[in-house]
């Protein structure tokens, strides 16, 4: 019987391993394709990165829902 279980607990702890691995593998290259994609990209223009401020974005949302109203 205890021999059973070890059995049991080492194959359960080598499955354990094995997704985990397989899942840093997954999210390295994951990690490397987005990596080597951005170097793809070409530069952004600093105008479209920058963060609008909360008047502009109350102002759009204001367009927006005047824009389903009528």
């Amino acid at each position: 019987m205890a021999a059973t279980m070890m059995t049991l607990l080492a194959a359960t702890l080598l499955l354990m391993s094995s997704e985990v691995a397989n899942a840093t593998l997954n999210y390295d290259g994951a990690a490397a394709l987005t990596l080597g994609l951005s170097k793809l990209k070409p530069p952004v223009e600093e105008a479209t990165t920058r963060i609008p401020t909360a008047e502009e974005v109350i102002t759009r949302i204001q367009l927006v829902v005047e824009d389903i109203i009528n």
